[in-house]
């Protein structure tokens, strides 16, 4: 397979932010998603596994999205979440890469120098699991968990999307994703709007 969909239960509203997030097993091909006005967090493709987190503002005509990449015949996991009343005209990310080292604890890394507040953060998590379920997963600074897509292979790699929400009050907005087993790797990214 070299594309997945991930259909929304109802049309956008325009203004609303989207963000999408992919993961890939195993592989090192760059992952795209159909549409237009996606900003790019970072699409990791250089090592395995590929992850691709991007974001955009609602057009009001969106009803799915379609992740694609060029290597045939792998497991693929999407997610996409629509979130309403947020400012999306300053909208800071950062991300982080872990090389495709196998992880219990996997934190999005910090955004600084951010003055207004509360602000809605959310934590994304994209990539594969190393051939071991993630199992009982937990985040740190209250943030609650609202979206995961894993694969569900007999056997070998899952791809795995992961999203937390929460809302920073002050401070940098990072979090720690922890998960029952040590079976994380990919791609982090934090949003904050």
């Amino acid at each position: 397979r070299t594309s997945i969909t991930a259909t929304l239960s109802s049309t956008t509203t325009s203004g609303n932010l989207i963000v999408a997030a992919a993961g890939l097993r195993f592989r090192s091909s760059t992952i795209t998603f159909s549409g237009t006005g996606w900003t790019y967090i970072e699409q990791k493709d250089s090592n395995h596994p590929s992850a691709s987190i991007a974001y955009k503002v609602s057009d009001g005509t969106e009803t799915a999205v379609t992740a694609s990449h060029t290597e045939s015949g792998q497991r693929m996991a999407i997610s996409i979440i629509e979130i309403e009343n947020v400012q999306t005209t300053s909208i800071a990310t950062t991300f982080t890469n872990n090389g495709g080292s196998t992880t219990g604890s996997f934190s999005t890394g910090t955004i600084s120098g951010q003055t207004q507040f509360p602000q809605m953060a959310l934590g994304v998590w994209a990539g594969d699991d190393d051939g071991n379920d993630p199992g009982a997963r937990s985040y740190t600074s209250g943030y609650t968990e609202i979206a995961a897509a894993t694969t569900r292979p007999s056997s070998g790699d899952r791809a795995h999307v992961i999203m937390a929400i929460g809302t920073v009050e002050s401070g940098n907005g990072e979090v720690t994703l922890t998960t029952a087993n040590a079976a994380v790797r990919g791609l982090s990214a934090l949003i904050m709007a």
